[in-house]
C-alpha cells in the first residue's frame, strides 16, 4: 500500500479495511487496552478547498452524530505537527469488518431477512440524520459499514449538507455543488430541479435496496446522459408535473424529445423478491420526489414490521448548528485553522468525559473507579482526586512511530494507571462498547460432513421476542474480522471485495454540457475562475477539475 502512519507507539497496525484517492483505513490494536479500532488516515487535506471542506464537514458531523447505533462512532482525532504544518488527519473510529459493497460483490447469498434488516438499519440511522436537518447526499453500498453479525452503520459524511424548512413547510436546499455517486443519484439532481429535499437520500436508499435484491446496481449508467436513460427505461416517461420541475430548459427539452415509455414492473427485474420489498422499493424510487416516503414513513412499511419500533428510532436532540461557520470559510488557511480547532476541541471533550465519568463513579462508590478492562476488577482510586484536565497533551510531544500496515509482534506497553485511564479515549471507548453493545445471540447448525457449521445470529433490533412470535435468525456474513492478520485475511471469502474496489462505487460525473444553459455555463466559469485564483494564491497550484462531462456524447435537445 505504501502509506506511512505517524501514530503513537501504543498502536499495532493490522489489515487494510479500505482506501481511496485521499486516504486509507486500517485496523489497529491498542497495546494498552487491547481494544481494536479503525484508523482513517486522510492525506492531501489542503490540496484543494473542496477537500479541506469535506474533511471539516466529516469531523464536525461525526462529532455531532456520535452515539447513534447505526452511525459510525468517532473515538478520537489526531493531527501530527503544528497548526501551520500539518497536512494529514487521523480519525479513530469504531471498527467494522466490511462495507455493503464488499458483501454484495462477494456473491454470498443474502436472504429477504438480510435485506430487510440492512434497509431497516439504514433508515433508522437516516431518521436521526434528517431530524438534525442534515442530508447525507452520498449514500451508496461503499459508505455502509457492516459486521459479520449483520449490524450496519452509516459512514462518510463529507458531502453532507444542511437543509431548511420554508414557510409553506417544504424542505429545500439549493443545488450548489456536485453530489452523490452517479448510480445512486436522484433524478432531480441530474435533471436540474429547482431545489431538492431529503427525498434524494430516500432515492439512494431505494437504489441500495434494489441492489441487495438483484445483486447488482439497478441503474448502471455509463455516463450522465446514459444514467438518465437507464432510469427512464425502468420508470417510464415522467409526468408533466415532474417535467415542469426541471429548471434547465435543455434538460427538459431532452427528456421531452425521448419516446414515450411505460414503466417496467419491478417484479420482472426481481422475480424472486418479496412482494412487500418491491412495494417499498417502488415508492422509494418514484420519479416525483414528493411521492417518495420520508425515512420515518418508510420505517413503518409492513416489510420492516419485524424491526420497527417507534420508541427505539430516535430523532437528534437538536439541529446541527455549525453549517454557517463551515460554509462561510473561503481560504485554505481558514480551513486549516478550523480543522485544527475542531480536532483539539474534540480531544479535550473525550478526555474530560472520562474524568467526569470517574468523578460520578466516585460519588456512587468512593472505593471504585471504572477500569479500562471491564471484565477485570477495577483498580483502587488514589486518595487524591485525578488532576483537572485543561488541555490535551500537545500532539508534537506525543512519541510517534512510523509504521506500515504490516503487522508485527511487539511487547505490550504497561497498562494505564487509573488516573490516566479515566482520561484516555480508547479505554473509555472499551468500557462503553462492552456495556452498550452486548454480543449478539449466535447459533451454530451442523452441515454436511467435512464442512464448517453454519452460524446464525438473532438481529439485535428484532421485536419478535416481545410479541411471542418466532424470532428471525440471519446467517452470519462472510467477512474478514478486523482482528485477523496474514493469511486469514487473504483466504476469506470477502477477498474479492477487498481487492476489486471498482464496481458499485461508480465514478463521479458532472452535468453534461448539453444540459446546461448559457447562463449556467457562465456562472460555472466565473465560479471556477474565482476558485482557481483563490487556490493559486493560497497553495501555488490547483488540482485538475474532473473532465468526465467532455466524454458524454453530444445530443441535440
Amino acid at each position: 500500500m505504501g502509506r506511512t502512519f505517524n501514530v503513537e507507539q501504543r498502536w499495532i497496525l493490522g489489515r487494510e479495511l479500505g482506501q481511496g484517492a485521499y486516504g486509507v483505513v486500517v485496523a489497529a490494536e491498542d497495546k494498552i487496552s487491547g481494544e481494536t479500532v479503525a484508523i482513517k488516515l486522510v492525506t492531501r487535506v489542503f490540496e484543494k478547498v473542496q477537500l479541506a471542506k469535506r474533511v471539516l464537514r466529516e469531523i464536525a458531523l461525526l462529532r455531532f452524530l456520535a452515539g447513534h447505533d447505526n452511525i459510525t462512532g468517532l473515538i478520537d482525532l489526531d493531527a501530527p505537527g503544528s497548526v501551520h504544518e500539518f497536512n494529514e488527519v487521523y480519525l479513530f473510529m469504531e471498527p467494522m469488518e466490511a462495507d455493503l459493497h464488499m458483501i454484495i460483490r462477494s456473491g454470498q447469498q443474502l436472504t429477504n431477512e438480510h435485506c430487510s434488516y440492512f434497509v431497516y438499519q439504514i433508515l433508522r440511522g437516516m431518521k436521526y440524520v434528517h431530524s438534525a436537518n442534515i442530508i447525507h447526499r452520498d449514500l451508496k453500498p461503499g459508505n455502509l459499514l457492516v459486521n459479520s453479525d449483520c449490524e450496519l452503520k452509516l459512514a462518510d459524511f463529507g458531502l453532507a449538507r444542511s437543509f431548511a424548512a420554508e414557510e409553506d413547510g417544504a424542505i429545500v436546499t439549493q443545488m450548489t455543488e456536485y453530489v452523490a455517486t452517479r448510480w445512486y443519484r436522484a433524478p432531480e439532481i441530474m435533471l436540474s430541479f429547482k431545489s431538492y429535499t431529503t427525498a434524494i437520500d430516500v432515492w439512494s436508499i431505494g437504489c441500495i435496496l434494489a441492489e441487495l435484491l438483484m445483486g447488482k446496481p439497478i441503474f448502471k449508467g455509463k455516463d450522465y446522459v446514459d444514467q438518465v436513460n437507464k432510469i427512464l427505461d425502468v420508470l417510464g416517461t415522467p409526468s408533466e408535473r415532474v417535467l415542469q420541475s426541471i429548471s434547465s430548459e435543455r434538460a427538459q427539452a431532452y427528456v421531452r424529445s425521448l419516446p414515450i415509455k411505460k414503466p417496467v414492473p419491478l417484479v420482472q427485474l426481481m422475480p424472486k423478491a418479496n412482494p412487500d420489498a418491491l412495494d417499498l422499493l417502488k415508492k422509494m424510487i418514484s420519479l416525483d420526489p414528493s411521492d417518495r416516503p420520508s425515512v420515518a414513513e418508510a420505517l413503518q412499511h409492513p416489510w420492516l414490521a419485524t424491526y420497527h419500533d417507534m420508541a427505539d428510532e430516535p430523532d437528534a436532540p437538536h439541529s446541527f448548528h455549525k453549517w454557517h461557520e463551515i460554509e462561510r470559510l473561503e481560504t485554505l488557511d481558514q480551513y486549516r485553522q478550523a480543522i485544527w480547532d475542531e480536532i483539539h476541541d474534540y480531544r479535550r471533550e473525550v478526555r474530560s468525559m472520562g474524568a467526569a465519568a470517574a468523578a460520578a463513579a466516585r460519588q456512587r462508590d468512593p472505593d471504585e473507579i471504572p477500569s479500562s478492562r471491564p471484565s477485570e476488577s477495577p483498580p483502587p482510586v488514589p486518595d487524591s482526586p485525578p488532576p483537572e484536565y485543561d488541555e490535551p497533551e500537545p500532539i508534537s510531544a506525543i512519541p510517534l512511530h512510523t509504521a506500515s500496515t504490516t503487522f508485527s509482534e511487539k511487547d505490550f506497553a504497561p497498562a494505564l494507571s487509573s488516573t490516566d485511564s479515566v482520561m484516555d479515549p480508547i479505554a473509555n471507548y472499551a468500557r462503553r462498547s462492552s456495556l452498550m453493545q452486548p454480543p449478539a445471540q449466535q447459533f451454530a447448525f451442523p452441515t454436511a460432513a467435512g464442512t464448517e457449521p453454519e452460524v446464525f445470529v438473532v438481529p439485535s433490533r428484532s421485536r419478535m421476542g416481545s410479541t411471542g412470535a418466532i424470532e428471525p435468525m440471519l446467517r452470519t456474513l462472510s467477512t474478514v474480522s478486523v482482528r485477523e492478520r496474514g493469511t486469514a485475511a487473504a483466504l476469506a471469502n470477502i477477498r474479492f471485495g477487498l481487492t476489486e474496489k471498482d464496481g458499485a462505487d461508480a465514478p463521479p460525473s458532472e452535468i453534461p454540457l448539453e444540459f446546461r444553459t448559457r447562463a449556467d455555463r457562465a456562472r460555472e466559469e466565473a465560479a471556477r475562475a474565482a476558485l482557481q485564483s483563490q487556490q493559486t494564491a493560497a497553495e501555488g497550484e490547483v488540482g485538475a477539475e474532473p473532465a468526465e462531462a467532455k466524454a458524454v456524447p453530444s445530443r441535440d435537445a
